[in-house]
This record gives structure tokens, C-alpha cells and sequence, in this order.
């Protein structure tokens, strides 16, 4: 029996001259002909009726894909790829394509509903896209396959082209996920192309993403070149080398509100050579970054949560979490080709935990220039570092180290370390606890607000004369062994507010029948402890150092 019936959008798209649909009564309709002539089936999948231009949505099947996750459906998809219309839909009904070689859009389009997998072990890019491509709950399982020692093997899902061709712009990925390839997106185009501009990629899922150890491959996200980028809402589990990377003029993007768990490099990463142009004004915000590890010696600071490096001027990290690394957990060099590039980085609002016992700081700044580093709170292992700076090369401008709060997890660490050429840095209104040594400056030239006499911590008074500085040394200073001479304490006025005070003790176990002695800037004494079990209090007055208080413990 043959019935005439109105046939909609999801019937239209089968190609194969019958259609079929559960009736109203409950049973299959199926129509063996098309009675009605202003529906006729034309060979290439279309309708006479509903034409692409009308009616831009593609089914997959149309052209004969078959979506069973075994049969290889490379040809079908490019068939119906090079018909979907700009602004058109591929539609992949949820089904699972098989592909053996990679798919080029004839234009930007969205392609929705489906899992694309592929079993090849050569080099693959699945999509090579168009402007304004959007992909839409769209998983991409890969072979696995990983190149050799030196040699790269590039499996990418989704990619923006290369030189010499001009890279896509304004390409979205969401609601998609991506395993067991060694790129997952890949804006694409050199530093001397066209940069790739608006690409948004948010509320993904990256899994598995594989390497070589060393080689440069177990990348999620590359934006390299990329301007005006967003990277945000997306989950990272299990990555090779680095989560999300930005390089090579990469400028104006923002990374924000990532969860990264489980990367064996660096979890993010800006990083531009001498030659390439600067990567810039980028913002990483609200990022969770966890369990960074290093498989191998890869002969730099390598399990780093945040990395900045080389010709990276202007960027922002701020309010990020970084918990468990082993080497750094924010890391910015920005010395390329012996010239400072990396200029006006600032650092602000990060939390930096769980460092491995053996790690180098919660934050290291090589060749500081006009750098902010402020309200954030470390908190690092003993015997490291919270904040370290170093530097060969005198900065243009000062740099500000502020209200930051560091607590480390024994005396033997440093809070601030400071090795820089003399510049006037600013040290204001640090907190920092139970470091035997709050600020350690080799510097010269840098100038301490008042505020940082909040500095605190216990420092055990060793045998020689010492010079005290308000603000870098602790605000307790103790001796607990037995006097075998005079011991001589200055306090200087150097960095030193109104307000600034120390307080030192002589322990009921520092025996012995020699003087500590508590001098002023200017060498007069202030206090001689001369008996073991005593102490004095000394408060600085703007001009010069006084005794407000002393006794027996």
C-alpha cells in the first residue's frame, strides 16, 4: 500500500529514495514512491522543494556515510562537507564516522551530534576548517599513535591551517571532547601569516593527549599565532606536555576558569623566540592547575604550572590555583638573545601550594622589568623559596613586590629572595611566617615601606656581628646556644618606618661570660644583654632606633 504523506526535515536528508517513519497508529509508514512531485528526490541527496539554500542542514548519511564506527566514511563526509552552504549544518545524528584521511570545509559551517574516530598511526589533521567553522558535542577519538625521538607525529582534530595559507578566524569549539591524539585544536598559520583572530574555545573535554616525551607533541590547545582568542570552562586530564600554549605573536587572548589536572610539562605556557613577533596582553585568570609532574629530565624548570617566557611582554596571571609541582609553580623568564622582552607582567591574586620537597619556588621571576607581583599567597616547602627573582641585566623600571602572604612549611625556606641589579625595587607590606629568613636582598638600592613590619618569624642568632634590616630579617632574633664571644647586633635605618621593631632575645641557655649586644645604626649601644634569660624590645622612631621594653623571661 502506498501513502501520501507531508514528509519533514529529518526524513528528506536519507538519500536513498524511500523514507520511513513511525505512523500515528502506531506502525511504520513507509513510502516507496514520492506522490507528491514538489518533493522529488534528486540524485545528489537534495530536494527539489527544500533546496540547501532554504533548508542549510546536511545530514551526513545523504551521502552515504554509514556511521557505524567501523566502516571507513572518509568520502561520504567530504561529500557532504562540500555542499554544506556557508553558515550551513552538518548534522552527524549521533553517530560514530570512521575517517582514514583528514577533511577540509569548502566554507565555515557548524558540524554537530557525532564521534569522529580514527585508527591511522601517520600524520592527520581530521578537520582543516574555515572561517567561522562552529563544532558542536562533537567527540574525536584518535589512534594514540605518538612519534619518535626527534620526530614529531602531528594527529591533530581540529586545525586552522598553515603556512603559506591565511588561518581561519573566528572559530568556535564547544560541548566537545577530545582523547588519545597528540593535538587536540591547533589555530595554526607562523608567526609570518595572517593571524588567526576570534577562535573560542570553551566547554571542552581534553583527555589522554599523547607524546613522544621531549618531542613537541601532547599539546590540547596551541594558539600560536593567535590574537583575540577566549580559552574558558574547559577540563584537561592527562596531558603530555602542555594543556594550553600560546606562542609566536599570540597577543590580546584570554585563559580563564580551566580545570588542568595531570600534565607532564607545564600546564600553561606563553613562550616566543627572539625572532617572532611579541606575545602580549594576554590574561590567565581563574584557572585551577593540579599535579604537575616531569617523566623526564627535560634540562630546564619543567613541571611548572604557569610558564612565561621570552618575548612575552604586558601579560596578567591572576587568581589561579596552583597545587602540586615539582619544580615551579609560576615561572616567568623573559631574557631572549641576552635583551629583557618580557616587560610589565604582572602577578597577582595566586594561590601556589604542595610543591615537591625537592622544587625551586611558588614563584620565580628571571629578569623582572616593571613587573607587579602582589596579593598572592604562597606557601612552600622548607628550604625553598615563595617569591625569587634573579637578574643579569638592569631593568628600565622598578618592579613591586606587595602584600603578598607567605607561610612556609619550615624555617629553613625563604619568603622573599631578591638577586637583582640595583633598580629602587619596591618591597611594600609583605607578611610572610615562620621563615628563619623573610626577605634575603643581595641587591642594592631597593626601598622598603614602613608596612613590611608585619614581616615576622624567629631567626636563631649565630656567633659574629650581624647587621638587622626592618622588613627583611625576622622581627625575632634569638640566641640559644652558650656565648663563646661578644656578639654584636646593628640595626639599621636602611628600609626602616615608623614603627618598624625587633625584638631580641638572650635564652636561658645562651650561657656564658660574653655580651649580646644591641647597637643603633650609628653603632651606639642600645642594650647589653649580658646575663643569659634576658631580653629587650626596640622600636624604630622615624629617626633612630630606642629601647621601649626589656626584662627577664
Amino acid at each position: 500500500m502506498i501513502y501520501k504523506s507531508k514528509i519533514g526535515r529529518e526524513d528528506i536528508q536519507y538519500g536513498n529514495g524511500t523514507f520511513s517513519r513511525m505512523g500515528r497508529t502506531g506502525f511504520d509508514i513507509t513510502l516507496t514512491e514520492v506522490i507528491d512531485p514538489s518533493i522529488e528526490h534528486n540524485s545528489n541527496g537534495t530536494h527539489s522543494k527544500l533546496t540547501q539554500v532554504t533548508d542549510p542542514w546536511v545530514d551526513a548519511r545523504a551521502y552515504g556515510a554509514v556511521g557505524n564506527g567501523t566502516t571507513d566514511d572518509t568520502a561520504a563526509l567530504q561529500a557532504a562537507l562540500n555542499v554544506v552552504p556557508i553558515n550551513g549544518i552538518l548534522d552527524l545524528a549521533n553517530k560514530t564516522y570512521k575517517v582514514s584521511a583528514g577533511l577540509t570545509l569548502a566554507n565555515g559551517a557548524t558540524i554537530r551530534n557525532g564521534k569522529i574516530t580514527w585508527s591511522v598511526t601517520s600524520a592527520i589533521d581530521i578537520f582543516t576548517v574555515k572561517d567561522n567553522t562552529i563544532f558542536d558535542n562533537v567527540r574525536f577519538n584518535g589512534s594514540g599513535a605518538i612519534g619518535t625521538v626527534g620526530v614529531p607525529l602531528y594527529q591533530r582534530a581540529i586545525f586552522g591551517g598553515t603556512n603559506p595559507a591565511i588561518p581561519a578566524i573566528n572559530v568556535t569549539i564547544k560541548n566537545c571532547r577530545f582523547e588519545n591524539m597528540t593535538v587536540g585544536i591547533w589555530s595554526g598559520g607562523a608567526s609570518t601569516d595572517s593571524v588567526p583572530t576570534g577562535w573560542k574555545i570553551f566547554d571542552n573535554h581534553f583527555e589522554n593527549i599523547v607524546g613522544y616525551k621531549g618531542n613537541s607533541e601532547g599539546y590540547a590547545v596551541i594558539l600560536t599565532p593567535s590574537s583575540k582568542g577566549l580559552v574558558s570552562g574547559n577540563t584537561f586530564k592527562t596531558i603530555t606536555r602542555h594543556a594550553i600554549y600560546l606562542a609566536g605573536g599570540a597577543s590580546n587572548n584570554h585563559v580563564e576558569n580551566n580545570i588542568i589536572e595531570t600534565v607532564d610539562n607545564i600546564g600553561i605556557q606563553i613562550n616566543t623566540g627572539s625572532t617572532q613577533p611579541d606575545s602580549k596582553n594576554n590574561l590567565i585568570s581563574n584557572n585551577i592547575v593540579r599535579n604537575i609532574t616531569k617523566s623526564i629530565a627535560y634540562g630546564y624548570r619543567s613541571s611548572v604550572g604557569i610558564g612565561v617566557y621570552g618575548k612575552s611582554p604586558d601579560n596578567t596571571i591572576s587568581h589561579n590555583l596552583i597545587d602540586d609541582y615539582l619544580d615551579t609553580g609560576i615561572d616567568i623568564s623573559s631574557v631572549t638573545s641576552a635583551a629583557i622582552y618580557g616587560v610589565g607582567n604582572r602577578v597577582s591574586g595566586n594561590t601556589i601550594m604542595n610543591g615537591g620537597v625537592a622544587s625551586d619556588a611558588c614563584i620565580r621571576l628571571d629578569d623582572p622589568d616593571n613587573y607587579e607581583v602582589s596579593n598572592n599567597r604562597c606557601i612552600p616547602p622548607n628550604n625553598t623559596y615563595g617569591v625569587i627573582t634573579s637578574g643579569s641585566y638592569t631593568p628600565s623600571k622598578i618592579s613591586y613586590f606587595g602584600k603578598n602572604t607567605i607561610i612556609a612549611l619550615g624555617s629553613g625556606a625563604v619568603g622573599i629572595r631578591l638577586a637583582l641589579p640595583s633598580a629602587g625595587h619596591m618591597i611594600d607590606t609583605n607578611h610572610i611566617t615562620v621563615c628563619t629568613t623573610p626577605i634575603y636582598d643581595t641587591g642594592s638600592g631597593n626601598y622598603y615601606k614602613e608596612a613590611n613590619k608585619d614581616t615576622i618569624g624567629t631567626a636563631v642568632i649565630s656567633d659574629g656581628s650581624n647587621t638587622l634590616y626592618a622588613g627583611k630579617n625576622s622581627s625575632t632574633q634569638i640566641r640559644e646556644s652558650a656565648l663563646t664571644a661578644d656578639v654584636n647586633l646593628t640595626l639599621s635605618n636602611s628600609g626602616a618606618g615608623d614603627g618598624s621593631s625587633f625584638r631580641v632575645i638572650r635564652a636561658a641557655s645562651a650561657t656564658g661570660a660574653f655580651n649580646l649586644n644591641v647597637k643603633n645604626h650609628d653603632a651606639s649601644t642600645l642594650k647589653v644583654l649580658s646575663a643569659a634569660g634576658t631580653w629587650v624590645e626596640l622600636t624604630f622612631n622615624a629617626v633612630n632606633w630606642v629601647t621601649t621594653a626589656a626584662g627577664s623571661l
